[in-house]
């Protein structure tokens, strides 16, 4: 199933009966370091607004530069080594969507706009229905927005799937292309490319 299906049905779905606990918007500065982040309930999608943030999650290294944005699932534990940074992080409590996803926006200011939007929304405790609005433009955007990676992350991410799945058995290019949303024939370039 999509990601924008599964990320979607939280926030398209039924109105929540406690949106405080449903969704929550929140400005985060992070040190520079590493950190060992265990598992929380809610799923999270996070802008990079100053810095750099490299996760670690299920065995997968997602980069979060200046204008990425990066979703983390519920209840999953990960890793991530920050420069001195600074993130809006928006807290999805009814998302069942279960991996990570690294997007490089195209138009980085309207991605800063729609995060700050939603930040100033929440902090207003505006309405149920302005907050659900804020996080529908969010997701169009990611949806519209996507920047294609270069070849060099598409091979760093292709690496980094066959690493952690190798042992399954029906790691092919199929598999490799669904996992990653791509086309077969992107793959395909990238690995003629590297021979």
């Amino acid at each position: 199933e999509p990601w924008w299906d599964c990320i979607g049905a939280g926030v398209y779905g039924p109105m929540p009966k406690d949106i405080d606990k449903a969704y929550q918007a929140v400005k985060s500065t992070h040190q520079a370091g590493y950190f060992q982040v265990g598992p929380r309930p809610f799923a999270s999608l996070s802008l990079r607004l100053t810095g750099k943030g490299t996760f670690y999650i299920a065995g997968e290294k997602l980069i979060s530069n200046v204008g990425d944005v990066i979703y983390i699932p519920a209840d999953t534990s990960y890793e991530v080594e920050y420069s001195v940074s600074e993130s809006i992080v928006v807290h999805l409590l009814e998302c069942n969507y279960s991996k990570s996803l690294s997007f490089r926006i195209k138009n980085q200011a309207l991605a800063e706009v729609q995060f700050k939007n939603l930040l100033e929304t929440w902090m207003h405790k505006c309405s149920v229905y302005q907050t659900k609005a804020q996080i529908y433009n969010i997701m169009d955007m990611l949806i519209s927005q996507q920047a294609p990676a270069t070849e060099e992350e598409l091979f760093s991410r292709c690496v980094n799937y066959m690493k952690s799945h190798f042992y399954e058995g029906n790691t092919n290019v199929e598999a490799i292309c669904k996992r990653l949303s791509w086309g077969g024939k992107r793959l395909s370039y990238t690995k003629r490319n590297r021979a």
